[in-house]
């Protein structure tokens, strides 16, 4: 089998088990917690274990995490054996949730792991990550991650509608 076929089959069993990990306690914590809908939950459960599949695909890159998914990430993180067998089975090690240092020196580029996230997300699954979830790089730069729709009816479940204003 040729190194890229390899890497290729490698990444596809990665994602496959990222997807098929047992998360119903964690989705249910979050709702709770978070008064979401089932519904919108999917969809971020689906995004945490993609963002956490490209991480276990690329271990020696960094990503940055932004938007609504980190929420679930940190209802994950705190179900420490869930959280910790996840990351045995998908990734083979332990993926520390490491937040961005406000006070640390600024990155050489302006959302730089984030932009490798979903340069490495369209790479990994063919399409770019969903914009409604996950903010768009304009947003990112900016304080408090406010949605950079430019659409006066976004209704997406990052910013909850309105767009900018």
């Amino acid at each position: 089998m040729t190194t890229a076929l390899s890497s290729l089959h490698k990444s596809r069993q990665i994602i496959d088990k990222a997807l098929t990990f047992p998360m119903g306690k964690i989705t249910a914590r979050y709702i709770r917690d978070h008064e979401v809908p089932q519904g919108v939950a999917s969809e971020h459960e689906l995004e945490l274990r993609r963002y956490l599949a490209v991480c276990a695909i690329y271990p020696e890159e960094s990503f940055g995490m932004a938007g609504i998914v980190d929420e679930l990430w940190h209802t994950f993180v705190i179900h420490t054996r869930e959280y910790a067998r996840f990351c045995e089975v998908v990734a083979g090690h332990f993926m520390h949730h490491v937040p961005k240092d406000p006070i640390g020196p600024p990155e050489t580029k302006p959302g730089g792991a984030y932009r490798n996230f979903l340069e490495k997300y369209q790479e990994t699954f063919g399409h770019e990550a969903p914009k409604h979830i996950w903010p768009t790089l304009v947003a990112v730069q900016k304080d408090g991650l406010d949605c950079s729709c430019s659409d006066s009816a976004c209704n997406c479940t990052f910013c909850g509608g309105g767009g900018d204003d």
